[in-house]
């Protein structure tokens, strides 16, 4: 299944603990996001919603290692949305262009406004 690039959103990564743990790297399948080729995480906007209810659900109190809440983690991300890097990289090559530069020509764009 080919990617769709005009589907994918900027995922900001969150830090957990006392060590600032990658939140993503932490609980989440590397088949949940891509990288982008200016290094930033992208993902769809399923999930980032997801992500997000994930983020809401952690407080000072939560043990992200605590077999409930991994269940409960897993159990959210039954519904996300299968990502592959490879397939990633093959769409950018395919349109020849890099697509974080458009992200961030809107938003240069924005800002002149």
């Amino acid at each position: 299944m080919a990617i769709d690039l005009d589907s994918l959103v900027v995922l900001d990564d969150e830090t957990v603990g006392p060590d600032e743990e990658s939140l993503l790297d932490r609980l989440f399948p590397q088949s949940f996001y891509v990288v982008g080729t200016e290094g930033n995480y992208l993902t769809t906007m399923n999930n980032l919603d997801l992500f997000h209810r994930v983020v809401e659900m952690i407080d000072a109190d939560t043990d992200l290692d605590a077999a409930e809440f991994r269940e409960e983690v897993t159990a959210m991300l039954e519904d996300a949305d299968p990502l592959s890097q490879e397939e990633y990289d093959e769409a950018v090559e395919s349109e020849g262009g890099d697509l974080d530069e458009d992200y961030e020509d809107e938003d240069e764009e924005d800002l002149d406004r």
